[in-house]
C-alpha cells in the first residue's frame, strides 16, 4: 500500500509463482505475457520443472529465484521460450546468494529481445553476469538466441510459424485451440 493506505496493484506479482518452498511442481505449456514482474518465479523451492512455457514481455524480470536458504536446488528450466522488448529489464533476477545447485539444468531454450542478438553480449542479464558468463557457468549450453517466430505477436498470437528455432530445440507447439472457454472468439481466428 501507499503511505495514504492506497492498495497498489499490480505490484510486485510474477505470472506464475512457487511461494515458500514449494517442490516437486511442474510448469508446463503456459503462455505467459506482460506481467508486471516476470513471466515465473522460484522461492525457495527444489525439484521443480519450468518446461515448454512461453514469457513474453516481464515488465522487470522475466524468470527469478528467490533464495533464502540451501534448500533451493535441483530446479529444471528447460525448453521454454522467453521474448522480450524493455531495456531496463533482466533475463533472471536473484534475490539472495546464487549457487549452481539451484539449477540442475537450464538448457534447450530459446531467448529473444527486440533489440536483437547483441543485447545479450554485454548486459549482466543472469546471476553470474552476461549471456557468455552464463554459459561458461555450464547454463544454456544448447539454448539459443534468436527469434521465436510467433504466427502474430502484435495481436497476442503466440502460436510459432513451421520453422521456429524452438521447435528444433525441442519446443512443443502449445494447443492454442484448446485454451479457454469452448467457442472462446480469438483475434487471430477467422
Amino acid at each position: 500500500t501507499t503511505p495514504e493506505g492506497k492498495i497498489v496493484s499490480p505490484h510486485a506479482t510474477w505470472g506464475i509463482y512457487l511461494d515458500e518452498y514449494s517442490s516437486g511442481t511442474t510448469v508446463r505449456g503456459n503462455v505467459v505475457v506482460r506481467d508486471d514482474w516476470g513471466g515465473g518465479c522460484i522461492h525457495g523451492g527444489r525439484n521443480n520443472v519450468f518446461e515448454n512455457n512461453i514469457f513474453v514481455d516481464g515488465s522487470a524480470h522475466q524468470m527469478g529465484f528467490l533464495l533464502r536458504d540451501q534448500y533451493c536446488e535441483k530446479n529444471r528450466f528447460v525448453r521454454n521460450i522467453i521474448a522480450f522488448g524493455s531495456a531496463k529489464t533482466d533475463l533472471f533476477s536473484l534475490s539472495g546468494v546464487w549457487r549452481p545447485q539451484v539449477l540442475a539444468e537450464c538448457n534447450f531454450n530459446l531467448y529473444w529481445h527486440k533489440q536483437g542478438p547483441a543485447f545479450f553480449i554485454e548486459k549482466s542479464l543472469t546471476p553470474l553476469g552476461t549471456f557468455a558468463k552464463w554459459q561458461a557457468g555450464g547454463f544454456d549450453m544448447n539454448s539459443q538466441i534468436a527469434d521465436p517466430l510467433f504466427v502474430d505477436a502484435s495481436k497476442d498470437d503466440y502460436r510459432l510459424k513451421p520453422i521456429s528455432p524452438a521447435l528444433k530445440l525441442g519446443f512443443q507447439q502449445i494447443p492454442f485451440e484448446k485454451i479457454g472457454l469452448e467457442g472462446y472468439p480469438r483475434a487471430w481466428r477467422k
